[in-house]
């Protein structure tokens, strides 16, 4: 890591109309200096993107459109198994807090009967 650029890891990521460039940096308890997100900030973003890609799909495909979406996403990280001073994982979860609104009125999203506004939490867990 070069202490001047404040981060470990720069990459350049390019997507269907242009590139954008990621710097990452760990925690200072794992090596950086905590002056960029870290890795496990990308990765539980990455999550969260996919899953409401997912959510959205699934009601387009049922003809819902959202007139607003809002999702707060909750990750408790244990970082003690990297340190090996324990074999509890990493994680127990992610939480999604769902908050939509709909011109469609009362619908159907797979065994939910729903008004046109409503907010959903979801807990995803590895057991």
């Amino acid at each position: 890591m070069t202490q001047q650029k404040g981060y470990q890891f720069r990459t350049e990521l390019q997507y269907e109309k242009g590139k954008q460039v990621v710097e990452i940096d760990s925690p200072s308890f794992l090596g950086g200096n905590g002056d960029r997100l870290g890795p496990m900030a990308y990765c539980i973003a990455g999550i969260t993107s996919c899953f409401i890609a997912t959510f959205v799909t699934v009601a387009s495909s049922k003809g819902i459109r959202f007139s607003k979406l809002n999702v707060d996403t909750q990750c408790d990280i244990n970082f003690a198994k990297t340190f090996g001073v324990t074999d509890e994982p990493i994680t127990e979860g992610i939480e999604f807090q769902i908050e939509v609104e709909s011109s469609k009125g009362q619908f159907r999203l797979g065994s939910w009967t729903v008004a046109n506004s409503f907010k959903l939490i979801i807990f995803i867990s590895h057991s």
